[in-house]
Order: structure tokens, then sequence, then C-alpha cells
């Protein structure tokens, strides 16, 4: 979720109801209120232009996505089938 300028006060109404929802194991939500749908830093409101400046999504949030995807591997088993298919593409 993002926050946006005057729709702040609705993205944080919808996160509280997001962390709410009985959610699958391993489900995180999180609220990145300093930045924009991007996940980059910028200036509320976001305008068109801000499309022509090239940024980096913000290292908290690739931070927070990779440990996201190595919970998410820990909690999901291997088959032996998927377990020898991966050995035979190496």
């Amino acid at each position: 979720m993002c926050k946006c300028g005057a729709n702040a006060a609705w993205f944080r109404d919808e996160y509280e109801k997001w962390q709410n929802v009985d959610l699958a194991d391993g489900s995180r939500v999180e609220f990145y209120g300093s930045l924009d749908h991007f996940f980059q830093a910028g200036f509320a409101p976001a305008t068109p232009l801000s499309l022509y400046f090239g940024g980096n999504v913000a290292g908290y949030v690739v931070s927070d996505i990779v440990e996201w995807i190595f919970d998410v591997a820990l909690w999901t088993p291997i088959s032996e089938a998927d377990h020898v298919s991966a050995k035979r593409t190496k």
C-alpha cells in the first residue's frame, strides 16, 4: 500500500482493514507511508512529470520483499519430484 497526498487517510484506513483480514500463513501487509505508488520517495501530490525522473525502489522495500520471499520459501515444502527436476536443470 502507499500513501498519496490527500488520500493518505484513506490509505491508512485501508491498511488497517487489511490488518484484520484472515490471510494465508506467510502473508504480510505493509504500509509505506512515505513512498509513492512506485515505492520511491517523492513529493505529494505525484504528477505525471515525476515519471521523467528515474529512481530506485526504496532499499527497505526491496529488503522486505526479499525477507518475505525467503519466509515463503521456508514454508513451502519441496516434493521429491521438484527436487529431482531441479537437479536435472543444473
